[in-house]
């Protein structure tokens, strides 16, 4: 059975829509296809409407709709601008992206057909931003992700090798044993306690050596790293910032990175 089957049903609080428009600005709310809006337009709009697409807000089931950060300028400039709660929390950048073109069907039935329309969000709202510009590009005329996660799963695979890569070299600790079995105990046969004084002075002399060659290598470490045998992956991966994924070059591919020695700065 799904997980989602035991979450409570997704809900707008109606009474919570209602905003007071700003000064000679017309406010408009209310709910369309499971989602919540509001929209504001100035009495000397221009023509051009501003999408806002909100972050990750958890699991709960409360949807909420927040106004755009840069309201009062986009009002003051003569821009209207709609935002919608989505009609589900949780990470759906996918579900996002749907309701927030639904939003702009809407504005064209309540107000009418802007002239432009420009798309942005920080956080998981960027990612919704990338997704939605991707899907209905003919929609839009610009877009700016904030901050926005425009990796995916490939960006948090790349932090779930970091993270093993760091467990491997660092080795078994009280809180990574905790993580993996929800006990600080180790399990049979792991050695705990005292150590024989052998055992430390070889221990002792690993540690000198690795600090000398640190101290000695200080510089070369504060660029990036490679790992032998695995692609360097931020290399096909465009900046977080971009709106579009950058196409590779004609006649080149990317290959797994061979090479352990750092990039200096």
């Amino acid at each position: 059975m799904p997980a989602d089957a035991d979450r409570p049903p997704s809900f707008v609080d109606e009474s919570k829509l209602p905003f007071t428009p700003l000064a000679d600005a017309q406010a408009l709310w209310g709910v369309y296809a499971g989602a919540g809006y509001r929209i504001e337009v100035p009495a000397n709009w221009n023509g051009d409407l501003v999408l806002y697409a909100h972050g990750y807000r958890g699991e709960g089931p409360e949807l909420t709709v927040s106004n755009s950060p840069i309201r009062n300028h986009l009002v003051a400039e003569g821009y209207a601008w709609a935002a919608s709660s989505y009609r589900a929390n949780g990470y759906v950048p996918g579900t996002g992206a749907q309701d927030t073109h639904r939003l702009l069907q809407r504005f064209d039935a309540l107000v009418g057909r802007p002239d432009r329309v420009y798309l942005t969000g920080s956080s998981m709202g960027g990612h919704v931003t990338g997704v939605a510009i991707e899907q209905w590009p003919q929609s839009f005329d610009g877009a700016q992700p904030g901050c926005g996660v425009m990796g995916d799963n490939e960006l948090f695979d790349f932090f779930q090798d970091a993270y093993l890569v760091a467990e491997t070299v660092v080795g078994d600790t009280p809180k990574c044993r905790r993580r993996r079995t929800g006990s600080r105990i180790p399990p049979d046969g792991r050695r705990h306690g005292p150590v024989s004084p052998a055992r430390s002075r070889r221990g002792s002399r690993r540690r000198a050596s690795g600090t000398r060659r640190s101290s000695n290598s200080s510089r070369a470490v504060t660029g990036r790293r490679t790992i032998r045998g695995l692609p360097d992956r931020t290399a096909a991966r465009s900046s977080s910032n971009s709106v579009w994924r950058q196409p590779t070059p004609a006649g080149r591919t990317w290959r797994p990175s061979t090479s352990t020695t750092p990039i200096r700065r």
